[in-house]
């Protein structure tokens, strides 16, 4: 989206840049210096020098900005860090300039004069389908034979472009026998592309405390009631009406007008996989268990194991 938006603006303006991916590329080497040297060249269209310091680049970036009316995007931020070494400069900014931030985090823009805050909406089915169809099909929809599964994956992915994305393109050239099976493992086994790259907003969390509540919330209680969850989970030592208001500032829950929890599928089954992982072929060495066929399993096992004598 903020891609889409940029290519339609940025000739409007004396100067653009769009700087990607920036909670991956900063934790690069020198990923901070590397990233003002970029937006430097943008600005004044010119060869990238030698940078040494983030300081040395702050300097540079305020003289940029400071005569040139500028579209300037930062995409996928996830620290104050990463916005003090790109925006040190905003109070310089020409007037006209715009500035657009992409976020998992919106507490990170609290701070700022922030002039509309947008809350990306899942695709509709027919966005879905059409985003999917590009990926897949090299066209906006379906090809003859596939409409119904291409419905099918849309449903799955719950209007996720990632998830679209990702699905559109392992699924490019297959024939319709691995598109029907593909949807089948699906209802079981979660797509291992989409929740690798989704692991990383979880990685991201602040804490031990924030990653474990997550976990809880995928596995025991979406559509519960927020107050009954804070209650039960209080008595397990967690912190949970701050966990919570971390967890929705990183969008990775909600809360309904019915004060109940929702969370989208594709999170709810990163969840699940991070602690299916930690023992893939015994339930019952798994942190959680959700599933009542797993939990039965366990318990006859323990039951039998208790019940046999040695001697």
């Amino acid at each position: 989206m903020a891609k889409y938006v940029y290519n339609l603006n940025y000739s409007k303006f004396d100067g653009s840049s769009f700087l990607s991916n920036i909670r991956e590329n900063s934790t690069h080497h020198k990923g901070f210096v590397t990233l003002q040297r970029q937006f430097l060249s943008d600005i004044c269209k010119r060869k990238k020098k030698p940078m040494f310091s983030v300081d040395e680049g702050m300097t540079e970036m305020r003289d940029a900005v400071s005569c040139k009316r500028i579209l300037l995007v930062l995409d996928d931020v996830d620290s104050r860090d990463q916005l003090d070494a790109l925006l040190e400069m905003k109070d310089l900014l020409y007037p006209g300039s715009k500035v657009i931030v992409t976020t998992r985090n919106k507490r990170l823009l609290r701070p700022f004069d922030v002039h509309k805050l947008y809350e990306f909406e899942a695709l509709n089915r027919d966005e879905s389908v059409e985003l999917l169809s590009w990926h897949a099909f090299g066209q906006d929809c379906p090809i003859k034979g596939f409409e119904v599964c291409s419905e099918q994956v849309a449903i799955h992915c719950g209007g996720l472009p990632l998830a679209l994305e990702v699905l559109g393109a392992t699924l490019a050239g297959r024939n319709i026998d691995i598109w029907r099976s593909t949807i089948q493992k699906l209802e079981t086994i979660p797509n291992h592309q989409i929740l690798k790259k989704l692991a990383i907003s979880y990685e991201s969390l602040e804490d031990d405390h924030d990653k474990n509540l997550f976990l809880h919330l995928a596995c025991f209680f979406i559509g519960k009631d927020r107050d009954l969850v804070i209650a039960i989970l209080n008595r397990c030592n967690f912190y949970t009406v701050i966990g919570i208001e971390n967890l929705v500032d990183r969008n990775f829950v909600k809360i309904s007008e019915s004060n109940r929890l929702i969370m989208h599928q594709m999170i709810r089954d990163m969840g699940r996989d991070i602690v299916r992982q930690e023992s893939p072929m015994e339930p019952g060495k798994r942190s959680r268990l959700w599933r009542s066929k797993d939990s039965y399993n366990v318990l006859i096992q323990n039951l039998v194991r208790n019940s046999v004598s040695y001697g």
